[in-house]
């Protein structure tokens, strides 16, 4: 009977490593002092059950590992030099999750990081070096992932050298311009920030920051910045959770308005559609009986901003606002922009 390929991720590494490196050493003694370790030595030694290092023996011996058993001495040894310790083990699930992984970053095709990500995931599945149940290739081929919007193209260098400073909790200086307001185009103005969060919001990247000018947070899209580079004068970052709080208690990109209580209901269709999909994490859903038949309503903390009352028109006549007065002025306002024209 063909004994079953056991997976190397069950064990943990730091184990394995320890009873490689023990191995390894022994290799290279002359045979009068080597000591041939065994299950309840290295147990010992692990404080862990004889089983389980069993268990581990045989997870190296799945890696490739030269281990042998010495009858004679009842312990084990590699029988030649053993190649070098891969860097990671993963399973075949993990594996799956990852090709997943690389799959949906592939289709945002616009992206000038993509030759990049096809690089860097042959490298990680050559160092890998295991047998796959599945075939990586196939899966690209039955496997579809359409993200929703636009694609907005970067500046891969502009990106990492955002990455750069980010990391170093480094001040940034670049220049940036903002959308028009108006008939008039506006010109790109120096900025000097303490970047503190990058973020992508609808397959558009932004920097969230400290404007040192205007004393104040800011967001910044990458796709208007240039000219980016790092000061070299650090500072000592705020707490990321309460800025990432703060970044998403919106909808999109305006990460500096304050959260109100969003209420609206949904009819038809849309409303089946609405309750099966998550469109922030504080929302909160229940199904309602009116005269004219059953409404999902639906409740979440967001920002009343521009890219919410587009959530909302997009959602047609099958949304009805309820709360806050303002988005709902908002709506009516658009929808009669909309139908007299400019």
């Amino acid at each position: 009977m063909k004994k079953e390929r056991r997976d190397p991720a069950r064990a943990s590494s730091s184990r394995i490593r320890y009873i490689d490196a023990k191995l390894r050493r022994e290799q290279k003694l002359p045979e009068e002092q080597r000591t041939y370790p065994n299950c309840v030595s290295l147990g010992r030694e692990l404080g862990r059950d004889p089983r389980t290092i069993a268990r581990d023996i045989e997870d190296l011996r799945c890696m490739g590992h030269p281990v042998k058993v010495c009858f004679r001495r009842r312990g084990y040894y590699y029988d030649h030099e053993a190649t070098e310790f891969p860097l990671m083990q993963l399973s075949d699930g993990e594996l799956f999750v990852l090709c997943m992984a690389r799959q949906a970053l592939a289709s945002f095709r616009s992206m000038a990081m993509s030759a990049r990500l096809e690089s860097v995931f042959e490298k990680l599945m050559a160092a890998l070096d295991g047998e796959l149940s599945f075939d990586p290739a196939k899966l690209s081929k039955v496997i579809l992932f359409r993200p929703s919007g636009f694609e907005v193209p970067i500046d891969v260098e502009l990106f990492e050298s955002v990455c750069r400073v980010l990391l170093d909790d480094e001040e940034l200086e670049f220049t940036h311009t903002k959308l028009p307001g108006g008939d008039e185009e506006p010109e790109p103005m120096q900025r000097h920030v303490q970047p503190l969060q990058l973020f992508c919001s609808e397959n558009a990247w932004y920097l969230y920051g400290r404007d040192l000018m205007r004393k104040k947070p800011r967001t910044f899209a990458l796709s208007r910045m240039e000219k980016a580079r790092g000061t070299g004068r650090t500072f000592e970052p705020p707490d990321h959770q309460k800025i990432k709080r703060e970044i998403e208690k919106d909808l999109g990109a305006y990460a500096n308005a304050k959260a109100v209580n969003v209420r609206l209901q949904f009819r038809g269709k849309q409303a089946h559609l609405v309750d099966e999909r998550i469109i922030h994490s504080t929302q909160k859903t229940r199904w309602i009986e009116t005269p004219k038949g059953k409404v999902l309503e639906l409740t979440m903390q967001v920002a009343h901003t521009p890219e919410l009352e587009g959530r909302v028109l997009r959602w047609r006549s099958d949304v009805r606002v309820l709360e806050p007065k303002s988005l709902k002025d908002a709506i009516n306002r658009q929808a009669r922009e909309i139908v007299e024209g400019w």
